[in-house]
């Protein structure tokens, strides 16, 4: 589900208050403070395309330039051998200059996120992680045979054979 309104290049993220029994939003990455709200779900994306073409036309009567929301460009003033090592990695792992910057942003502007990963392997090793699951009986007694494996010494369990 994309939550993200998007009009004459300006975007919002609309909510819910259940306080107030509305739905509201602002329209992002501007220093102006341009809001919409409603109480039906379904003239969410009317309002905030009234708000962007308000916010326009306000700006046209007062003779000032409506401010754009961000890009996603611009350029960034590193040493040479960070730059160099930089672009070193990206060859690496087979992924541009701009993913590594993008990605080293995302990690420290919110470093708790989780991120899923995706790692390529030559084939070679790809193989080894592709072999079929094996079964195989569990012996033993003990933490190997008891507490990690179930209450049964002989249940069978699944296991990759590397």
């Amino acid at each position: 589900m994309n939550s993200i309104l998007r009009y004459k290049g300006y975007s919002a993220r609309p909510e819910y208050s259940a306080d107030d029994q509305v739905f509201y939003g602002k329209i992002l990455g501007i220093d102006d403070l341009v809001d919409f709200y409603t109480e039906n779900a379904k003239e969410i994306e009317k309002e905030f395309r009234a708000a962007v073409d308000d916010y326009l036309e306000f700006c046209e009567e007062v003779g000032k330039q409506p401010q754009k929301a961000f890009s996603g460009t611009f350029n960034v003033r590193i040493s040479a051998e960070l730059h160099r090592k930089a672009a070193q990695k990206a060859q690496e792992e087979r992924t541009s200059l701009n993913q590594i910057v993008e990605s080293a942003l995302e990690d420290y502007l919110e470093p708790d996120q989780q991120k899923a990963a995706v790692m390529v392997l030559p084939p070679e090793f790809a193989k080894q992680f592709t072999q079929p699951i094996q079964t195989v009986k569990a012996s033993g007694s003990g933490a190997a045979g008891a507490g990690l494996w179930g209450n049964s010494v002989n249940e069978k369990r699944r296991v990759k054979a590397c």
